[in-house]
């Protein structure tokens, strides 16, 4: 099969392939074969990817004061409070990364 594309038209295919983190050719089967009428998700995958590593980084360091407290003073004083901190980032980061998979998934 022979496609006739502009050169911008071409380079916004693979923009937009890359985007998605998957080939140009995955992606026009992908949109091509689309048999649902379910809605086009679009994001800025960049500013997903880094609210996800800010949230991990931000579980990293709980989990340093985590140590710190351990050592430094008792931590019953703050235990319920870092515990709920520590879930709060772990879903959200589960959140997160679901919703980039199912992002890239949707093309």
């Amino acid at each position: 099969m022979e496609v006739r594309l502009t050169e911008a038209e071409r380079d916004e295919i693979f923009r937009r392939a890359a985007s998605a983190g998957v080939t140009a050719s995955d992606y026009v089967r992908r949109r091509a074969l689309r048999d649902d009428d379910s809605p086009v998700i679009r994001v800025d995958a960049e500013i997903l990817q880094r609210t996800y590593m800010n949230i991990k980084r931000a579980g990293g360091l709980l989990n340093q004061v985590a140590r710190v407290l351990n050592t430094t003073r008792s931590p019953v004083d703050v235990e319920i409070e870092l515990r709920a901190a520590l879930r709060a980032v772990e879903a959200s980061s589960v959140e997160v990364s679901e919703f980039l998979a199912d992002a890239r998934n949707s093309l």
